[in-house]
């Protein structure tokens, strides 16, 4: 049962369209703060912030602390509300 709900899942594109947008959002903030001057100096400011600024490794775990809170549960909703949808309205 839950194998055919995710393969029904996984046909809609509104599935690819959030995963799409929930992995361009951690890639255009490393971009906007690579290319733009936004974020203090390395070295100044909070001290997780200018070690994500002056090594790059640490931003896949800055972009989860930022990204997580705010846009997964919409995206969860988004799904599950879909699937709630797409079970009534097929009967």
């Amino acid at each position: 049962m839950i194998a055919v709900e995710l393969q029904k899942m996984l046909r809609r594109p509104r599935t690819w369209v959030t995963i799409l947008l929930l992995n361009a959002l951690p890639t255009l903030v490393a971009v906007l703060l690579a290319v733009t001057d936004l974020g203090p100096r390395p070295g100044t400011g909070p001290a997780f912030l200018s070690a994500v600024l002056a090594d790059g490794t640490l931003f896949p775990l800055a972009a989860l602390a930022i990204i997580l809170p705010l846009f997964l549960p919409i995206a969860v909703a988004v799904i599950a509300g879909d699937s709630v949808a797409g079970e009534a309205q097929s009967g």
